[in-house]
């Protein structure tokens, strides 16, 4: 074997090493979109998630707010009805 065939080898080797640096670089960028691609879609749910969320807590304030009326209504027909049961008890 001569020097001219051990330099082809040679290159020959380091290209084989370039080439499979290349692919590993190219696994390596197919996983990292693959890992961008999910956590965009998992973004995606979560803010579809935070929206739902958000209109049934609207809901549920608004919900408890009429509560809060009504229990106060109701409060204060109570507070007149034991007035009038006193005044009629004070009258008999």
């Amino acid at each position: 074997m001569n020097t001219k065939e051990t330099g082809i080898e040679r290159s020959l080797m380091r290209l084989d090493a370039a080439l499979d640096a290349f692919e590993a670089a190219l696994i390596r960028r197919k996983q990292t979109s693959e890992t961008v691609e999910t956590l965009n879609r998992e973004i995606e749910t979560l803010t579809e998630d935070r929206s739902n969320l958000a209109q049934e807590l609207d809901k549920v304030r608004a919900f408890a707010s009429q509560l809060d009326k009504i229990q106060g209504k109701a409060g204060k027909r109570l507070d007149v009805a034991m007035e009038n049961i006193r005044a009629a008890l004070e009258s008999s």
